[in-house]
């Protein structure tokens, strides 16, 4: 259901944003059958702490790529991370 609401929440800031009309929360709740209130709620919640992890682990990935000026692909970007984020001795896995 999330993905509706994520959705929901993009066309309305995206349409709001251009300027044009944009169609209300109610009409896009309705017409993806979702309710109304649980997206109000799941606006208003808070962060999962797996999605404050990827947003750190991506400006870490950003930070890597853009020392290298570009030039690491993942092999090395992975390399990097593993040994920024574990240190010597751990292992990190992308899976």
């Amino acid at each position: 259901m999330s993905e509706r609401y994520e959705f929901i929440d993009a066309e309305y800031a995206g349409t709001a944003a251009d300027g044009g009309p944009a169609p209300t929360i109610t009409c896009m709740c309705k017409w993806l059958g979702a309710s109304k209130s649980g997206f109000y709620e799941w606006r208003s919640r808070p962060e999962s702490a797996t999605a404050e992890r990827r947003k750190k682990l991506a400006l870490i990935i950003k930070k890597i790529f853009d020392d290298s000026d570009s030039a690491y692909g993942y092999r090395r970007i992975a390399a990097q991370l593993a040994r920024w984020v574990c240190g010597p001795g751990r292992s990190w896995s992308a899976g």
